[in-house]
């Protein structure tokens, strides 16, 4: 195939930018930035009117929504200003966790300083700083809230994002490509992948996508200032330090931003966490679960959780137990030996979503099925198990047959966020034998990253990819955008089975 020619591209290029910049589409990035900080400011004013107006009616001296006006008019001034600060509108690039950091960075900040600034007032409506305070508790997830739903929203204008140039290996580039598209929220639209021309053969030339791909990583600066591309996502993990130097020079002269991707990474994941630094000859390489006054901290938020969680769940199994009695001879719970940190091995607990003598029916259906043999060693599990029951089928969907795992948790045995807890088998499975050491080196999760990702839908090969992605990647932050996304993971059934 004849690859696309500089012309064609400028032309594809071109037209899209006339449909961005038309009269009424001038300025795309002042559009995003003030549809964002409309979301945001709406979501801080909607968070006070919430615990303001459930005030107004226990409140023994009474005052009204307009003695709050200034005080939230205050709050929405400082919190988008501390956003505009930190580079959040329109925020094109950045990553879920640093976009939830900055949230509860600005909005802590702020309500900090309303907080400070009543101090020096002498006057104001009662319960004054209580409300601030209960204020600053609703508004983290109100404005988290909008602040995505509005990104996803703007994904589907035209004029929304900020275009890109990917410089990388075939695949590699046809996989950043995908992440860009079904991470459209992001904002960076792919414009055009460079890949080198001693990897590349004349069919994967044309176009992935309807984005062309062609030759010629010395021309990237030239296209880039014909087609006023400022930003340039680098994925060639194969080269060393000085090489990566010497094309960061190449690159760079019509550049703001240049991102790199060190290591393949499932198109899932790419864009929750992620780190931008310049590629430098020395560097740390921080094994954050190792350290212990950071293990500590992981501890303290599942003890933090742990207590309305458990709340909540209980009067929910007490009713499970008595539907899986009811409806099935055999146990409640289910118990299987996994291995757990340092290699120590636990029992799990799940409530049994299998008839009795499951394992001897397993066994003598993979004896007699190839294809089904074949989806249990790929994925060690089947996706129309005839051995669940069904109430089973309706625990799996929803994941209720987890709760149990609320006393691992507990106990210590497990981590309300964490790698996937594996039977001794399934370890000897896992392709990768440096992900052993990075399994043993914390307890395994009731939830993780690639359960509210891909789900079940996936092989042991992606599975291990996006749990080492998430052991390099740590945060608090991460592990809270986890669990909230397992919830809206859990209440759409997504892959589960």
């Amino acid at each position: 195939m004849q690859p696309p020619r500089l012309t064609d591209i400028s032309t594809i290029v071109q037209d899209a930018s006339s449909a961005r910049a038309s009269a009424a589409d001038r300025m795309p990035k002042y559009r995003a930035s003030i549809a964002l900080i409309l979301a945001d400011a709406i979501a801080v004013m909607l968070s006070v009117g919430i615990v303001v107006g459930t005030r107004i009616q226990t409140a023994s001296s009474p005052f009204t929504m307009a003695d709050w006006l200034v005080p939230t008019l205050l709050l929405v001034g400082a919190h988008v200003t501390l956003s505009a600060w930190r580079g959040m509108y329109p925020g094109y690039g950045i990553c879920s966790i640093t976009e939830l950091r900055s949230i509860v960075y600005t909005v802590t900040a702020a309500f900090g300083l309303v907080i400070i600034a009543s101090f020096f007032t002498r006057e104001g409506a009662p319960y004054e700083r209580s409300i601030i305070i209960l204020s600053w508790i609703v508004a983290l997830p109100v404005v988290y809230a909008a602040r995505v739903g509005m990104r996803r929203a703007l994904r589907r204008r035209p004029w929304y994002g900020t275009p890109v140039v990917v410089i990388g290996e075939h695949e590699v580039g046809k996989s950043i490509v995908d992440s860009l598209h079904s991470h459209a929220h992001v904002g960076l639209r792919p414009a055009l992948i460079v890949v080198p021309a001693k990897s590349t053969t004349p069919d994967e030339f044309g176009y992935h996508s309807d984005v062309p791909v062609i030759t010629g990583i010395e021309y990237v600066s030239t296209v880039c200032g014909a087609l006023g591309i400022r930003h340039a996502i680098v994925a060639m993990p194969k080269l060393n330090a000085s090489e990566l130097q010497q094309l960061l020079a190449d690159i760079s002269s019509e550049l703001r931003l240049v991102s790199f991707v060190g290591e393949p990474v499932h198109h899932s994941v790419m864009w929750i966490s992620n780190t931008r630094a310049q590629p430098v000859v020395q560097g740390d390489v921080e094994y954050r679960l190792r350290q212990p006054a950071l293990r500590l901290k992981k501890r303290l938020f599942d003890l933090l959780l742990i207590v309305p969680i458990s709340l909540v769940a209980l009067p929910m199994c007490l009713v499970i137990a008595a539907l899986i009695k009811l409806t099935s001879p055999g146990p409640v719970l289910f118990r299987q030996s996994r291995v757990g940190k340092n290699g120590r091995p636990f029992s799990i607990l799940k409530f049994r979503t299998m008839h009795v003598g499951a394992q001897e029916r397993l066994q003598a259906l993979l004896d007699s099925n190839d294809e089904l043999r074949s989806e249990f060693n790929r994925f060690r599990k089947l996706k129309h198990d005839p051995r669940i029951t069904a109430v089973g089928v309706f625990l799996r969907r929803l994941s209720l047959d987890e709760l149990p795992q609320l006393w691992n948790v507990i106990r210590g045995d497990m981590s309300i966020v964490g790698i996937r807890p594996m039977i001794l088998e399934e370890l000897n499975d896992v392709p990768v034998r440096e992900y052993l050491v990075d399994y043993m080196s914390i307890p395994p999760g009731l939830t993780g990253l690639w359960q509210v990702t891909i789900r079940a839908d996936a092989n042991i090969v992606e599975r291990v990819s996006i749990d080492r992605h998430y052991l390099y990647n740590w945060s608090l932050f991460l592990d809270i955008y986890i669990v909230a996304k397992t919830f809206h993971a859990v209440l759409r059934g997504r892959g589960a089975y």
